[in-house]
């Protein structure tokens, strides 16, 4: 069950969806260079399932050996296929790459969701979104977002985000003042509770466990952080805030950046 929402930017020549959601001037980007997967051509030795299994049951497939129909576009364009726990099938208007290292199997079962949209702001449906769900448990619920492109001989690549991009570029901009008990992101600040009697912060961020990426029929596509703390004395970090930034890709060089990037309480 996914959900669909999100995005704004400037040029043609960028892969992204970008929204017309206010940020402040001083709200900072960050970008990250993103490795790209060309997907191999797969020719099914006989015709691929055309009912979705939903993951609870399809588990038991992938056990099994056999290749089930995970999820599928809308608009009946593209499609995701488990041939085992980390290898999958996309077909897409005709055509079916295989991927290897789509990980999205947890204990809660959820469906992958995925979508054919226009992202780069040129009227042609183009670019599939892919929104898997990779990780659960107490306190952490992860997704991963794929982007993907179909060249004209019907060749497909895959742009996954890199988890770094947030865990990583942006959460070095983000400031801690354990004295004044304050988190700082460009111009905007949030006053924190007290810590518990026994603990303190340490000062390092967590923006690992709490990972949401939607997208909207228009091709705008949001990710939002759980922005957690780390703290002494304890294993378990604390809520502190969440962040929302608008998703682009620039598909020529391969680069994804993290625009329009809100701050705001838990």
């Amino acid at each position: 069950m996914k959900r669909v929402i999100l995005i704004f930017l400037l040029c043609a020549a960028l892969l992204c969806g970008c929204s017309g959601r206010a940020a402040p001037a001083e709200a900072p980007t960050v970008s990250l260079q993103a490795g790209t997967v060309m997907g191999r051509s797969y020719a099914p030795e006989s015709p691929l399932p055309r009912e979705v299994t939903p993951m609870e049951q399809g588990v038991a497939l992938t056990e099994q050996g056999t290749i089930w129909r995970s999820a599928e576009s809308p608009d009946g364009r593209a499609a995701l296929y488990r041939l085992n726990r980390d290898t999958v099938l996309i077909e897409w208007d005709g055509s079916v790459a295989m991927f290897g290292g789509w990980q999205f199997e947890t204990p809660r079962t959820i469906d992958p969701w995925m979508a054919v949209l226009d992202v780069n702001g040129t009227a042609t449906a183009d670019t599939l979104v892919v929104d898997l769900y990779t990780g659960s448990g107490t306190g952490v619920s992860v997704e991963e977002l794929h982007l993907l492109t179909r060249d004209e001989h019907g060749a497909i690549t895959d742009y996954p985000l890199p988890e770094a991009l947030y865990t990583e570029e942006l959460a070095r901009q983000i400031a801690v003042d354990v004295k004044a008990n304050t988190l700082t992101l460009g111009a905007a600040t949030l006053a924190l509770p007290e810590p518990e009697k026994g603990f303190s912060l340490t000062g390092a961020v967590n923006l690992r466990d709490q990972v949401h990426f939607s997208a909207s029929v228009t091709g705008e596509v949001e990710l939002e952080l759980g922005v957690q703390l780390e703290r002494t004395g304890s294993a378990v970090p604390v809520p502190a805030g969440r962040l929302r930034a608008n998703v682009c890709l620039d598909r020529e060089t391969g680069v994804y950046t993290l625009e329009n990037i809100t701050l705001g309480g838990y």
